[in-house]
């Protein structure tokens, strides 16, 4: 609800979201200032990892890579969504990830498992 300007008799006029006018002190104004019902506060324990947790950041995206593209590590990281400097890349670099990524010429590339795996066996990555 908003306030917009005054009534004739000088009481506050309120425009709902509908944009019907109603008086400051009608029935319907106060039932939908009322909080809704059943929202929980707080945060829960898949919200607050995908936000705060790089190890299960890094492994939801891992399991969203399609097969036949591939991510430079800077396109993964934006595409992660992870800041820099938060400690990222020697996770990044662990052992877990290693089916997921690949090395040519200095750079790190990011794709599916079997889509990494085929371009190993054809030696177009490290």
């Amino acid at each position: 609800m908003n306030k917009n300007g005054h009534d004739r008799d000088g009481s506050q006029k309120w425009v709902c979201r509908k944009c019907k006018y109603y008086p400051k002190g009608d029935p319907k104004l106060k039932e939908e200032q009322k909080e809704p019902e059943g929202k929980t506060l707080g945060l829960t324990e898949d919200q607050f990892r995908s936000k705060y947790d790089l190890r299960f950041i890094v492994a939801s995206k891992c399991k969203e890579l399609k097969r036949g593209i591939y991510l430079s590590m800077y396109e993964f990281v934006k595409f992660c969504g992870i800041t820099p400097g938060s400690g990222y890349r020697d996770l990044m670099l662990g052992p877990d990830y290693e089916p997921y990524r690949g090395k040519v010429r200095g750079e790190i590339y990011w794709s599916h498992p079997d889509s990494i795996k085929k371009m190993k066996d054809e030696g177009n990555l490290m």
